[in-house]
């Protein structure tokens, strides 16, 4: 039976069919700028947050949730095997988010109670977070040299398109 009777039957080819090439992806970009961009606020934002936190108590009611939201994208985001070095930062984040809200809730803190132990220990938790900026480093820099020994670019958030393979 042919295939001019038989619709399902397979098409025919001449010759070897042309291989897909490999495209740049989009969300995989955006996903890897996206926790990038987060990572990078939720370090640099933490020592904001201690010193407003630290003049007035009650500014962590919109610190908080802030950097949480930045947390939960990142978590999202790092979710890759190439951006799971991010993943420490959004778990310690949400950690001393955590910590700071079951403290003031169970003690029963008022504003004025929380201002002196919380103020302070804002200051501690945006020092330890600073280790961040080395983690992000490393992530990036494992990325390349995982780019480099594939031979081919991970989708970042460059405007360069994916390279051929050597073997091609």
């Amino acid at each position: 039976m042919s295939s001019e009777i038989n619709p399902y039957a397979a098409p025919t080819t001449t010759g070897p069919a042309a291989l897909p090439q490999p495209t740049p992806s989009m969300p995989g970009r955006l996903r890897t700028s996206l926790s990038f961009l987060c990572a990078s606020l939720i370090v640099l934002g933490c020592p904001i947050a201690a010193w407003f936190a630290n003049e007035d108590i009650e500014t962590i009611v919109g610190s908080g949730p802030a950097l949480g939201i930045l947390s939960l994208i990142l978590l999202w985001g790092s979710r890759r095997a190439d951006l799971r070095g991010l993943m420490p930062i959004s778990i310690a984040m949400l950690l001393i988010i955590f910590a700071i809200f079951l403290t003031i809730f169970l003690l029963s803190w008022r504003p004025a109670d929380a201002q002196r132990p919380i103020g302070t220990a804002t200051i501690f938790c945006a020092g330890f977070m600073q280790i961040g900026i080395l983690v992000i480093a490393f992530t990036a820099a494992a990325r390349k040299r995982m780019a480099e020994e594939s031979d081919i670019e991970i989708p970042d958030s460059g405007s360069e398109p994916l390279r051929e393979p050597a073997n091609a």
